[in-house]
Parts: C-alpha cells; structure tokens; sequence
C-alpha cells in the first residue's frame, strides 16, 4: 500500500507555485484505494474529482478540465493528453532471497501537457 498522502504531497510539491490558481485533480478508484484521500488535500483554490464516470466512458475528452491526474493506469487512452511527472512506489513483495521488500510505482501523477493546456 501507498503511503496515504505521499501522493498528494508529491502533488502539491509540484504545484506549488499554483495553489492560488485554480486547478482540478482526478483521484482514479486504484489510487483512492491506495489510501489517498481527502485529508490530503491541501489548496483551497484546487477542486479535488473524485467522480469515478471517467472509467465508465469511451470519450477521449472526458478530462478535458482536469488539471492533474493521480492514477494506478497512466497509459489508458483517456489519459492520452497528459504526461507522467512523478510516481509513488508502494509494496509490491517480499525478495526472500536478499530477504528484502521489494516496491514498483503503484500511483502516478499525471500534468495535461503544455500543448493540451
């Protein structure tokens, strides 16, 4: 499991210089499952989607104002006009071998491109 709000700390990190500005960000089921949350959510001036009808749709432009995207599938279609600009590692098993844990990214932040802006 994500740290619960390593994601949305990486995120306002990254958009710091915006937590005036008006901005939305779509939590996906696979990273709200993870444990990201509301009680991370830090911008007043930042609307945080939880709406989960974006999965359920073929549309291309489904995010059309969405301004970041906390995702566990950054390569879905739908997610097409955004790009990856970090990732939160979270367990995903144990090395018994070197008697390690071992992580891999499990939720991905996600910025609209300049170009999609």
């Amino acid at each position: 499991m994500a740290q619960p709000y390593q994601a949305f700390h990486r995120l306002h990190e990254l958009g710091a210089s915006f937590e005036h500005t008006p901005k939305t960000v779509h939590l996906d089921v696979a990273s709200a499952m993870t444990g990201v949350s509301r009680f991370g959510e830090q911008y007043p001036a930042w609307t945080y989607d939880y709406q989960y009808l974006y999965l359920k749709t073929e549309g291309l432009n489904d995010f059309a104002t969405v301004d970041y995207v906390l995702t566990a599938d950054p390569w879905h279609p739908s997610k097409q006009e955004f790009e990856v600009v970090d990732t939160v590692d979270a367990f995903d098993r144990v090395d018994a071998g070197r008697l390690a844990i071992v992580q891999k990214p499990q939720i991905y932040i996600l910025q609209r491109k300049p170009s999609q802006v």
